[in-house]
């Protein structure tokens, strides 16, 4: 006992003795704080509201908090890629007191805007044998949050539009034309227009012939033809005016063409590429006055007058006008009436 006292005392002993009782009481500050630690991580939370959201396609503004019920401590947002279809599952953070969390929630990306189809209209109504694109019915089809939808081709292979349907301007009736639209996602949309082909319009002779019968004679071309120019010639200097078709109004280039023959007794349709087809066609070295001369296959119209020359409605400065026959384009229809 005195030997264990002595040793005690000793400098040795008495650092051992200070050793053993620091160690047990700085382990004891270890512990607190871990435990302390322990019960500040397991105070952080987030409660989410029930069930799996459903999130639209490309709706960047949506607001994350508003799938969190309720929390404790300071939580940070996860990025929610709206232009991404289908379940994504987002890491919601939360931290309090040097301690940080995480939760998860499940939400769902869902496309439901069909591809928007503008048609220019959704009735026509064309002459016979008029020239006409089917094409020319859309005005646009686009997607809601992706833009323009181009129409199908090769390299158009997620997003696309179609048109379904043809015209024959030779055959009266009506035809449906549908346009059909899918965008990336797989959502579908159609619009369709109906185009109506009119019937052949007579000419004056053919309305006399019918009212007659067998009581008609026909009348004398070179008396149409001649009656034409006379009258074609007389209106040189007249105004022009788009969609005019008298000479109080002005006149454009198959307006012009219309009012002459009518003038003359003869009824022609109103558009140019209609007013080509509606005669008799004739080869451009027979062409004799009074035939219809039209150019790059509609998109002008005049009268023959002889001597190399035509007369016709040109433009806004210039109107009703006597030329050669060059500088419009290629000649693609003559035809007598």
């Amino acid at each position: 006992m005195d030997n264990f006292l002595t040793f005690l005392m000793t400098k040795k002993g008495i650092m051992t003795v200070f050793a053993s009782v620091s160690t047990v009481t700085f382990g004891s500050y270890q512990f607190n704080d871990f435990v302390q630690e322990r019960t500040a991580y397991e105070r952080l939370d987030i409660q989410f509201s029930e069930g799996t959201p459903t999130i639209e396609y490309g709706n960047a503004d949506f607001d994350l908090t508003t799938l969190i019920a309720s929390s404790t401590g300071d939580v940070t947002l996860p990025v929610l890629d709206v232009t991404k279809v289908g379940e994504q599952t987002l890491t919601f953070k939360v931290s309090m007191d040097g301690q940080e969390r995480e939760f998860t929630k499940v939400v769902k990306v869902q496309d439901t805007q069909a591809p928007k189809i503008t048609l220019t209209s959704e009735r026509v109504t064309l002459a016979f044998n008029e020239e006409y694109d089917v094409s020319s019915l859309v005005e646009s089809v686009s997607d809601p949050v992706d833009g323009a939808i181009a129409r199908k081709s090769e390299e158009t292979t997620q997003s696309y539009y179609e048109i379904e349907g043809s015209v024959d301007t030779t055959t009266p009736g009506e035809y449906v034309i549908t346009v059909k639209a899918v965008d990336k996602n797989g959502n579908e949309s159609s619009a369709s227009a109906t185009i109506i082909v009119k019937e052949k319009e007579k000419t004056a002779a053919e309305l006399e012939k019918e009212r007659l019968g067998s009581g008609y004679t026909a009348p004398d071309p070179s008396v149409i033809a001649g009656g034409v120019v006379s009258i074609a010639t007389s209106y040189n200097g007249a105004p022009y005016a788009y969609g005019g078709n008298s000479p109080e109004t002005g006149f454009d280039c198959s307006g012009f063409v219309q009012y002459v023959f009518g003038q003359a007794g003869v009824s022609l349709p109103r558009t140019a590429g209609a007013q080509g087809a509606g005669g008799t066609p004739v080869a451009s070295a027979d062409m004799q006055p009074g035939d219809v001369v039209v150019y790059n296959g509609g998109s002008h119209v005049a009268i023959y007058v002889g001597g190399g020359q035509i007369v016709h409605a040109l433009n806004p400065s210039l109107g009703v006008r006597i030329t050669g026959m060059s500088g419009y384009g290629t000649i693609t229809a003559v035809s007598r009436y």
